[in-house]
């Protein structure tokens, strides 16, 4: 995982820096593939260096976490945003989410809007653990063919198993032309771990 700029915790600055650290992650993953032999069939994950609590943490259901939405504008395009879905733990206990979740478009009417989905090339899949009130974790959700204007879409994610999708952004407020991504097709990787930026240190200075 790359380790995300030096900036100040709070707000949407501290989104975009987990945002890009969930990118990052991806990219470091994808530039491992392209430099070594391709596999035959196989699956791979990373080695276990859970400790003993996120060993036993259980799948995470749809009422613990909470989903958010961030996009960058890497790339300068504004019909292919990439960004992150960032999950948090909404309750006390620690829980695990793991694979692809399915991400749907929503718009402003709260209808589903139907895209294709792909998963990010290669997938990496690894077991990210949720604790009460740490760092969240993400999956990166890039689009291709997006012709929205944004505000106009929310998303929807829901991982195998769950009792249904949990919304992640907003549409409220808005006013312009309705959401027709027809032909769109979005890209999403496994969730991440997504390293929060540090807090900065307070210094003491005499005179």
């Amino acid at each position: 995982m790359i380790p995300p700029p030096s900036l100040p915790a709070g707000g949407s600055r501290r989104r975009a820096v987990l945002v890009a650290s969930v990118l990052g992650a991806v990219a470091v993953v994808a530039l491992s593939s392209c430099s070594s032999p391709s596999p035959k069939a196989t699956t791979t994950s990373s080695p276990s260096t859970t400790t003993t609590t996120e060993a036993r943490a259980a799948a995470c259901a749809a009422s613990s976490v909470s989903a958010s939405v961030g996009y960058t504008t890497i790339g300068g395009s504004s019909t292919s945003p990439a960004g992150a879905v960032l999950f948090t733990d909404t309750t006390g206990t620690p829980c695990s989410l793991r694979g692809i979740p399915t991400v749907q478009l929503v718009g402003a009417d709260g209808q589903v809007i139907p895209t294709l989905q792909a998963p990010s090339s290669p997938t990496h899949d690894v077991t990210a653990v949720l604790t009460p009130g740490g760092s969240p974790v993400g999956s990166s959700v890039t689009w291709s063919s997006l012709t929205c204007l944004a505000g106009s879409y929310s998303l929807s994610v829901e991982f195998p198993g769950w009792s249904g999708p949990v919304p992640a952004g907003s549409t409220s407020g808005y006013k312009g032309p309705a959401c027709a991504a027809s032909d769109s097709t979005v890209y999403v990787s496994p969730v991440e771990p997504a390293m929060a930026p540090p807090t900065p240190s307070s210094t003491t200075t005499s005179g």
